[in-house]
């Protein structure tokens, strides 16, 4: 695929630590970056400091799984679930192929979203189905023997298994599946690994015919000569964690553990080829990667990450951190011997870390984890023997000019540059794919797919490939939505655009924002004034508009940015937003200055200075002079927590235009509250949650233990309506320091050992409920509850909370609400939980022991067995806040497959009734309907309320009268039931839809975009 003439616009030879066989060039002029560095982020020590805590033990594991298998029903499930978008936003992707007989079909796999097919080049992307629920599809490998039987295997182990909400999770897999003559995937049965747990992680699928297959798993490598009838391992490996297996078309084959390479035959012996003498490719790597020469079998190359010891290179000892680039191997005998072609260590030769525009940060890349242990890959052109691509993150490629020994290395893309720019590629790139017939290749990275082409650059191909990686999301009053998602930023939509684009979201971002590190996380939009928004960048910022994203701004106060090292010192972590037109405790006193006369006995409208650009009723009894000043009752609210390091920061004036010094000040200091702490980043707040009734504030401290140990105390803090004040604290030498009197406004609840505590749950109908959810692969029950907390000062955990795990199985659990729908079909007791397999429910929490239902209806489109991070509710009354319209509608945010929403539970904003001129007309008394989410895209829910028993038909009907859809929905009982229409062949424009049962009939207005 490569094109023949290489734009090369200048060349460096580098001597001395990177020898001259790494000669480095670019493939084009370099832009500008931006200098602004991610420092370390306060969060950033979690996933690293617990990684060992949270490995799962097989044997746990196997019986949760166990429990998944029995409990899940996959058309088991009450909600209605419709996916949402981004339809724009790909996740990471570490698997892709083009078909062998039809090259216009593509297959692409993510790591938690499954297996998506392309029919028309990689141009837009459909959902294949897996008739398997039990687990995530985490999706590791893409296969197609020489017969076009495609295969696919699971379990993401590259990061090794962190179950966590605050960094990255990976997710054990479910061994091989395998396509049947239907289209669909079905589990190999020899790789279950309910009886092998080797099958859990595996890393790579290399076929050599059609009854030949290996498999490279965490436990070892496995082959087959019977097409996956049954799996044999392989003795003469170890059975260790094997990072990459390859075969080439002679039947050679080359594997690795982290620190060996082997070369063997197919269905024979190994013998190790890695070490420290002449002819052996180095030893001693965390992760190994293959490829060989389509044009000639004999050509393999190699790609190695250093583990953490350290390693030998040649007669000379370098030490390398886990990670980083080992180096570029070349073999001519296809596997046996090898040379080194590239050495890593290089500033210039970057691919496995980041380039830092800034000179004075370069050493930072050092200081943090390199991308090899979880993002390599490695290509050799389809074409050219000599030629190879290497990728990490960024795209290089490698060639031999004629005459000369040594390679030259041109760099093809940067993840920094500005992602409109042709040469910008996400980082962390894990495949690519060659296309047959011309000279562009596929490449799968953390952005999802883009297309590569020699002297063009990159587009990317996201169309419909909805496996976003989403952390959270918030909703706004009309159902509008602001979500974060893992590489790829933070994504707004309105559901304005045309037709099928109302699923395509808009990125927010500042102008000088570029691509690398663009995680987007935590967000909250304001229901009083939705213009305003807070969202967590992955820069390590907190952010705020007050025009939705049009202009951005961090908005710390002067002594927040000094105490905790800079305005980049957040990541991922917890806070909450309150806020309220009706300020129960005090209402401020401000000013508003009038310019022309305003006469007495009438009413004006002014602006809250405490949240911007909500509107207040003035009422002026006393005529107004020309610029005067006036004070004015400001009854408007809002608090915003953070947690920072060790510290909780709290602000009411989150959502005012300035920030003074002390409009920020930190309640809790675990510094200060335990004088025996001495260093502030062995302990960190996560969860941050406020109630309802903006007086008291739970929140989570984890502190970091020795031998990789953790405990989790819970805590709840009283009266912030005082704690707000100034005058509480002092200001020592440029920091803030609350006073000692502060800790007896504080409660401890309890503590957890050695596993996450992943979210708090406030139960809105009753604050004294709160929930607290857990996660990891353990025995360990993962729901608990307790009925008082907002009063108890027991500090026992055991006390205080109760399992409520029931028969829910023993998966990770991320988060939760409790039902607060006023709805007439809510049930009074209602916790929905959001899992790593899905949605499950409980009518009745306060049971000792509650019956569980799985609520991820399976299928093709539907939400099934994927991570829910974050789950909410719309639970904002329209009586108290005016603009809501969505009111009880549902809100997830996957970790793999974008955004889903369900109206089971919405409720019609009363205020809005009598005038709404949606409604076409009412025959009262029999029906009721309404629609969301309104406006429609290709399906959408109908919601009929029928008096009594009796038959129901639905009509759809353009503006003309001329009727559309007719469907006899048939009978049904008195009360509340949903119907999804199918609305994908509809023009866009505006329609009716009428439900009838009996003479009775309601109707009301849908717009089609």
């Amino acid at each position: 695929m490569r094109t023949k003439h290489l734009l090369l616009f200048f060349a460096v030879l580098v001597t001395g630590g990177f020898t001259a066989l790494n000669t480095v060039t670019s493939d084009g002029d370099h832009e500008f970056a931006s200098s602004k560095i991610a420092a370390d982020k306060s969060m950033s020590v979690i996933p690293q400091k617990t990684a060992k805590g949270f490995e799962f033990d097989p044997l746990q594991l196997t019986d949760i799984r166990n429990e998944l298998v029995n409990a899940v029903d996959p058309l088991e499930g009450q909600l209605n679930w419709l996916q949402q978008g981004p339809i724009n936003v790909g996740g990471r992707t570490r698997a892709l192929i083009i078909d062998r007989e039809n090259p216009h079909i593509l297959y692409a796999g993510s790591v938690a979203g499954g297996i998506y097919k392309s029919e028309t080049n990689g141009q837009y992307w459909v959902p294949v189905e897996t008739n398997y629920h039990a687990s995530v599809l985490s999706v590791t490998s893409l296969a197609q023997s020489e017969d076009g039987t495609v295969y696919y295997a699971t379990g993401d182990v590259f990061d090794s298994l962190l179950i966590t909400k605050q960094g990255v999770s990976t997710f054990a897999g479910a061994g091989l599946f395998k396509m049947d003559e239907n289209g669909v995937f079905q589990q190999v049965d020899a790789t279950k690994p309910t009886d092998n747990e080797a099958f859990f992680g595996v890393t790579e699928i290399a076929i050599a015919s059609n009854s030949q297959m290996y498999l490279s798993t965490w436990k070892g490598l496995y082959y087959t000569s019977d097409a996956g009838g049954s799996f044999s391992l392989v003795t003469s490996v170890p059975e260790e964690y094997i990072t990459d297996v390859q075969v080439n078309s002679n039947g050679d084959v080359v594997t690795a553990t982290q620190g060996k390479v082997y070369k063997g035959t197919v269905g024979g012996t190994f013998t190790r080829v890695s070490g420290s003498q002449e002819g052996q490719i180095e030893g001693g790597g965390r992760r190994y990667e293959f490829s060989y020469a389509p044009s000639n079998p004999d050509y393999v190359y190699a790609i190695a990450a250093a583990g953490r010891d350290t390693v030998i290179n040649g007669n000379d000892t370098a030490v390398y951190r886990a990670g980083k680039l080992m180096g570029v191997y070349k073999s001519t005998d296809a596997g046996s011997t090898w040379t080194k072609i590239a050495i890593g260590g290089s500033d210039e030769f970057s691919v496995l870390s980041r380039e830092l525009p800034d000179p004075d940060a370069l050493s930072k890349i050092w200081d943090e984890p390199q991308k090899g242990i979880g993002s390599m890959m490695i290509q050799v052109d389809d074409e050219d023997a000599d030629y190879v691509y290497v990728a990490g993150v960024d795209l290089w490629a490698g060639y031999k000019p004629a005459g000369v020994e040594q390679f030259q290395w041109v760099r093809k893309t940067y993840n920094n540059y500005s992602k409109i720019s042709p040469l910008y590629l996400t980082a962390n790139i894990h495949v690519m794919a060659q296309h047959p017939e011309n000279d562009k290749a596929f490449i799968g990275c953390d952005g999802g797919i883009y297309r590569f082409e020699e002297g063009y650059g990159t587009v990317a191909m996201n169309n419909y490939y909805s496996t976003g990686l989403f952390y959270d999301l918030s909703y706004g009053p009309s159902g509008e939505y602001l979500a974060g998602a893992q590489d790829n930023g933070m994504f707004y939509n309105d559901y304005s655009g045309p037709g099928s684009q109302s699923l395509f979201a808009r990125e927010v971002k500042k102008e000088e924002d570029f691509g690398i590190e663009e995680n987007g996380m935590g967000s909250v939009i304001s229901q009083l004034s939705p213009r305003i928004i807070f969202y967590n960048h992955g820069k390590s910022e907190l952010r705020r508009s007050l025009d939705i994203g049009e202009s951005i701004k961090e908005f710390w106060s002067p002594t927040l940015i000094k105490q905790v090292g800079g305005w980049d010192q957040i990541w991922n972590n917890g806070f909450d937003f309150y806020e309220t037109n009706d300020y129960t405790y005090s209402y401020d006193i401000n000013y508003q200055k009038f310019y022309d006369t305003v006469p007495a006995d009438t009413t004006i409208i002014i602006q809250s200075q405490n949240i911007f650009g909500a509107p207040i009723e003035y009422y002026v009894e006393n005529t107004i002079m020309p610029d005067s000043i006036m004070p004015f009752h400001d009854p408007y609210k809002s608090f915003f927590a953070v947690s920072l390091e060790g510290a909780v920061w709290l602000t009411a004036h989150s959502s005012n235009d300035i920030l003074d010094s002390l409009d920020w000040v930190p309640p809790f200091i675990a510094t200060r509250y335990y004088d025996t702490i001495d260093d502030p980043k062995s302990v960190q707040v996560t969860n941050v949650e406020l109630a309802d009734d903006g007086g008291h504030m739970f929140f989570t401290l984890v502190s970091f233990l020795e031998n990789d140990q953790i405990k989790t105390e819970i805590f709840r803090m009283d009266s912030l309506q005082v704690l707000i004040k100034p005058e509480l604290y002092s200001i020592i030498g440029g920091r803030v320091y609350p006073t000692p009197d502060m800790w007896d406004n504080l409660q401890k609840l309890g503590e957890v050992g050695n596993i996450e505590v992943t979210s708090l749950v406030l139960d809105p109908n009753n604050n004294a409920n709160l929930f607290v959810t857990l996660a990891d692969y353990s025995y360990t029950d993962k729901v608990y509850y307790c009925a008082n907390a907002n009063t108890t000062v027991n500090d026992d955990f055991a006390t205080n909370f109760s399992s409520i795990q029931g028969d829910l199985p023993r998966v990770p659990v991320f988060d939760g609400i409790v039902n607060a729908s006023p709805s007439s079909n809510t049930p009074d007791n209602q916790l929905i939980l959001g899992t790593e397999v899905g949605v499950w429910i409980t009518d009745d929490f306060t049971v000792g022991s509650p019956t569980w239902r799985y609520d991820s209806k399976a299928g093709v489109g539907n939400l099934g067995p994927v991570p829910i991070m974050t789950i909410k509710q719309q639970v904002n009354d329209p009586a108290d806040f005016p603009l809501v319209e969505n009111q009880g509608v549902l809100y997830v945010a996957t970790w793999g497959k974008g955004i889903f929403v369900d109206s089971t539970y919405f409720v019609e904003n009363k205020n809005d009734i009598a005038t709404d001129d949606n409604k076409a007309y009412s025959s009262n008394g029999g029906v009721s309907i309404n629609v969301y989410p309104n406006h429609v895209h290709d399906n959408f829910n109908v919601r009929f309320n029928l008096a009594q028993d009796g038959n129901a038909t639905l009509r759809m009907y353009d503006l003309s009268g001329r009727v559309l859809i007719q469907e006899e929905l048939g009978s049904f009982t008195a009360g509340s039931h949903i119907y999804e229409v199918n609305s994908s062949e509809l023009e866009f424009g505006v329609y009716f839809v009428e439900v009838m049962s009996g003479d009775k009939k309601d109707a009301t207005r849908v717009i089609k975009r």
